[in-house]
């Protein structure tokens, strides 16, 4: 805990840069994800780790010298999963902290505007919530709208059993809760199958909830960038 006692929250971001022209234009990517992070806010302390996934030496020097200079990070940790794939890249992560909060990006995704991450943190904790997402609504969605209080105002959780992503590898807000009961990510698929897959999976079985903040990144403050995927991945 920090002088306010709010708990660390780590920030992982997974990259993918190997070498050649593919690997360089996912490395600009990246650089300006890392960038954008000097608009996330958070009350308590924040560190970085880089769930990597075989990219070059040098890309991986530049995003730590990077990360360094957009926020007073703990810490600035990375694991690396040696071309493995997303699933295994993010399980690494996972497993490697010790944070309760993980806040999760891609590095093809740049912050807009402001985001406060305080608010989704203290919706996580209520034991029956998750996952709190700050991305991208996907349509068909259902969900059912919860008072907070006077703080929080109110929030959604959604019907995760009902229409389409219930979960998705954009941006969200996750409790270890979260990952101790639905377990680790398929591995050896690209991307948008492991996101279809999990998806179904999480569905598939009561447990914590998934839910959005109704007062905290409903205008939508991210922006996609990435059109080349990372070699070997299906989409970027």
């Amino acid at each position: 805990m920090d002088r306010v006692g709010l708990p660390t929250r780590a920030v992982i971001m997974s990259t993918c840069a190997r070498e050649g022209m593919r690997g360089g234009l996912r490395a600009s990517y990246a650089e300006q994800a890392i960038a954008s992070l000097a608009s996330l806010r958070y009350d308590g302390p924040m560190r970085l780790h880089f769930a990597d996934d075989g990219s070059s030496p040098l890309h991986m020097t530049k995003l730590v010298f990077y990360g360094g200079d957009v926020q007073d990070w703990t810490g600035i940790t990375m694991t690396d999963a040696d071309g493995q794939g997303f699933g295994k890249s993010l399980n690494m992560a996972v497993d490697f902290l010790d944070s309760d909060l993980v806040f999760y990006l891609p590095d093809d995704w740049v912050l807009t505007a402001e985001l406060d991450l305080t608010i989704p943190a203290q919706i996580l904790d209520n034991p029956s919530i998750g996952m709190v997402r700050t991305g991208m609504i996907h349509p068909d969605l259902y969900a059912k709208s919860v008072y907070g209080g006077p703080e929080l105002q109110y929030y959604w959780v959604l019907d995760k059993m009902r229409g389409g992503f219930a979960m998705s590898f954009r941006t969200f807000l996750t409790h270890r809760r979260f990952w101790d009961h639905y377990g680790p990510l398929p591995e050896g698929l690209d991307i948008y199958n492991t996101e279809r897959a999990y998806n179904e999976h999480v569905r598939g079985l009561d447990g914590p909830a998934i839910a959005y903040a109704g007062n905290v990144g409903l205008t939508w403050p991210w922006r996609h960038i990435g059109e080349v995927a990372c070699s070997g991945e299906g989409l970027a």
